[in-house]
């Protein structure tokens, strides 16, 4: 006999509200049916019923009693990943940022530059049961004076801080500075301290040197591109993957050579119309290479204004550096790289038209949570997955506009948001 489901979501909110207290990273035993649900494969959806038991997609009803939850022939896709996000870096927002990505779906998240006490400044809403699950890189290497220091200056200035209480905020924290490999020991033994995740540097137009007031060659806005294979190597020592900002071609080329395992930025996402286009378009032998180097690019597409009208530099050449890096099968993840969340970015991949979908769904429920959570069986609907899904309330493959009817948000079997009627 069908049991109704609404007691099913008082006793599963209950169990997220014990495990909450307890602060678990993983959920208890639930056992479910899952009925009436239209079910992503990947390509398309097909009616079936889904099994779940001690959190976990199974092919077999449980034997224990389950409960039985009618999705009335909802849409039923696994949960988002944005592989670039710098929510979820402090207590101040964690709040917030937690809200934010369960209502929209996204349940896997990577904060690519933070306070080196983000994970404990926000683990009240992270890597819990009831949470969002965030991998965080502590901090971003770069050079003196090379972004994002500019950046997190203005944000410093803006709140009333000074020249002073702006080094001692931010640098070693959310900014390690480098010039030298004697002084990237220094520094690495700085953040490696702090655990991090996975490791970012910057590389910003490393093709432009120039020499400094200090009398040191600097590359642009960002490291000596030498540098990229020795931080490769000691994160490599350390099982941690690196993650490098790029903003040119050279800087995607030098990315490459260097090893790193995602580069952040699809080239050419903020060029200015002054800009010569050349600079920041790849060419085929460069999409070819970091496809062999199975280096993993994060699109940040709509990040600029500038990036989203047609007939510029940016938009050119970041539509014209998707399709060559998907037509040469690089992995392609979706990041966002915006305080406000996902939609800007959303809304940007679909309107250059160089994907499908299909082709965007998959971006994002299969390929991205798998890129942050390599070792997780996570993105696919089946057997010994992880039974987290998003319920839809209309086919996501025929508009963009369903990516907003968000019905329902479970993760390993609890529910964690419950929109239907």
């Amino acid at each position: 006999m069908v049991r109704p489901c609404r007691p099913l979501v008082l006793q599963l909110a209950a169990l997220v509200l014990l495990l909450s207290a307890a602060n678990e990273s993983t959920h208890a035993s639930v056992s479910l049916v899952i009925e009436n649900a239209r079910v992503f494969t990947g390509n398309g959806f097909e009616d079936r019923t889904l099994y779940v038991e001690d959190g976990r997609f199974t092919d077999r009803r449980p034997a224990n009693a389950p409960d039985v939850l009618d999705l009335g022939g909802k849409f039923v896709i696994p949960p988002f990943g944005d592989a670039h996000t710098h929510r979820f870096a402090g207590s101040g927002d964690a709040a917030s940022a937690r809200t934010l990505s369960l209502e929209r779906g996204f349940l896997y998240v990577a904060n690519l530059c933070n306070p080196k006490n983000a994970r404990a400044a926000t683990a009240s809403v992270t890597n819990r049961a009831d949470g969002v699950d965030v991998i965080f890189a502590n901090g971003a290497i770069t050079a003196p004076e090379g972004h994002p220091v500019a950046l997190y200056r203005s944000i410093h200035e803006r709140r009333g801080g000074t020249d002073t209480t702006f080094v001692t905020t931010w640098r070693d924290n959310t900014f390690y500075l480098v010039d030298t490999e004697e002084e990237l020991g220094t520094v690495w033994a700085e953040l490696h301290a702090t655990r991090p995740d996975l490791v970012k540097i910057i590389l910003s137009y490393c093709e432009n040197k120039q020499r400094s007031t200090d009398g040191v060659t600097r590359f642009g806005d960002g490291l000596d591109p030498a540098l990229v294979a020795p931080i490769v190597r000691r994160a490599r020592t350390a099982g941690l993957r690196v993650a490098a900002h790029v903003t040119t071609a050279e800087d995607f080329r030098r990315a490459v050579r260097g090893s790193v395992d995602w580069i952040v930025h699809t080239p050419g996402f903020g060029a200015r119309s002054s800009e010569d286009p050349k600079s920041v378009r790849l060419s085929a032998s460069d999409a070819r290479a970091a496809a062999a180097a199975g280096i993993v690019l994060t699109t940040t597409a709509g990040a600029y204004e500038r990036s989203l009208t047609a007939g510029t530099v940016a938009h050119g050449a970041v539509r014209r550096n998707l399709e060559l890096l998907r037509d040469a099968g690089v992995t392609i993840a979706f990041g966002s790289d915006d305080w406000a969340g996902p939609d800007t970015e959303l809304r940007a991949l679909d309107a250059f038209g160089v994907f499908s979908k299909t082709e965007l769904l998959r971006m994002l429920c299969e390929t991205t949570p798998r890129v942050i959570f390599p070792d997780r069986s996570i993105g696919r609907l089946a057997r010994g997955y992880e039974a987290s899904f998003v319920a839809l309330d209309s086919n996501p493959l025929e508009s963009l506009d369903a990516w907003d009817d968000i019905a329902m948000v479970v993760k390993q079997g609890a529910v964690l948001v419950d929109r239907r009627d």
